[in-house]
């Protein structure tokens, strides 16, 4: 199953931190590392997934995977490709407010972690990290990403809204963690009741994931099976 899949990671984080969910010989794209050219001065492209699209052949994948920051380009990627199912982890339609969706962030607080970047930048990311529920001094203390990716992952998420959600052309199947302090399980289950999808959480933050690999690729596998996943 394994290379079947197209998988995106989150801001910050390598997608790679996904492996134990998807296997060794998935497509593991760091979505910090394109951002940059999703944007023309400061504002995100009309064109950005048609640009995610191109450099991963997307359409060249049965199944597309995203977890929080990824899960933008992954529902995105599979309205275009109409992959036979699409797994949504940690997500939302909007990071920030928007309309009458009120379970985000207000945008000033993305633009005061801007700010913060040119001061020192590995530790607003490790600080997010931290909320995040990851600990590991190898992810906190490496510098994998310079300040304009992280820049311009932090714009995407200002600017980025999925709003109005259809329902799915494709099979969608959403998981969660129930304490998560980045995205707000309402958010996913919303996400999910308007994608008409499948929708399971489970105890722990934003990388509840970690704690529950095995019970979650089983409940992937089963759900590709056309098999009952329990909505909890």
């Amino acid at each position: 199953m394994d290379k079947q899949w197209l998988v995106f990671g989150g801001w910050g984080v390598p997608a790679s931190i996904l492996r134990p969910l998807f296997g060794t010989e998935a497509q593991y794209c760091d979505i910090n590392k394109i951002m940059p050219a999703l944007f023309h001065g400061e504002k995100l492209g009309e064109d950005w997934v048609e640009c995610v699209g191109e450099r991963t052949g997307a359409e060249n994948f049965r199944y597309i995977a995203g977890w929080s920051t990824g899960a933008f380009f992954a529902w995105e990627l599979a309205r275009i490709t109409s992959p036979q199912a699409c797994v949504l982890i940690s997500s939302t339609p909007s990071f920030c407010r928007a309309g009458t969706f009120r379970l985000g962030y207000k945008a000033a607080v993305l633009k005061a972690m801007r700010s913060a970047l040119a001061v020192d930048k590995e530790k607003v990311r490790r600080d997010f990290l931290i909320h995040c529920g990851i600990q590991s001094q190898e992810m906190t203390g490496e510098e994998l990403y310079n300040e304009e990716q992280l820049r311009c992952g932090l714009l995407f998420l200002e600017q980025a809204n999925l709003l109005p959600i259809s329902p799915a052309a494709f099979r969608t199947c959403f998981f969660h963690g129930n304490e998560d302090r980045i995205v707000p399980v309402e958010s996913g289950r919303f996400f999910s009741g308007q994608a008409g999808g499948i929708f399971r959480s489970y105890p722990g933050s934003h990388i509840f994931f970690s704690a529950h690999a095995l019970e979650i690729k089983k409940d992937i596998a089963d759900f590709l099976q056309s098999k009952t996943v329990d909505i909890k």
